[in-house]
């Protein structure tokens, strides 16, 4: 058997290994703890990013800081994200 084979089928049953280990690799990035640090880098990286400007520490004062919603992600990011 050729080596792509190899790494591709399982010989005895026949299933698509790449598949199952992609499958397997973005079940482990949609993990909970996994999406909260996105979430948090996501957070502290868009407050750095406000707070760099007038404009973002008007929007701050306004709106409130990312950072308080560390820890604590939206459904839609918990989704897509």
């Amino acid at each position: 058997m050729g080596q792509f084979k190899k790494m591709v089928i399982n010989e005895m049953d026949s299933t698509n290994c790449a598949m199952d280990t992609a499958i397997q690799a973005i079940e482990a990035l949609r993990a909970d703890d996994k999406v909260i640090a996105r979430w948090n880098k996501t957070c502290v990286a868009q407050s750095n990013q406000m707070n760099a400007t007038a404009r973002g520490r008007h929007f701050i004062a306004k709106h409130g800081d990312p950072i308080d919603q560390l820890n604590n992600p939206t459904d839609a990011f918990r989704k897509w994200g």
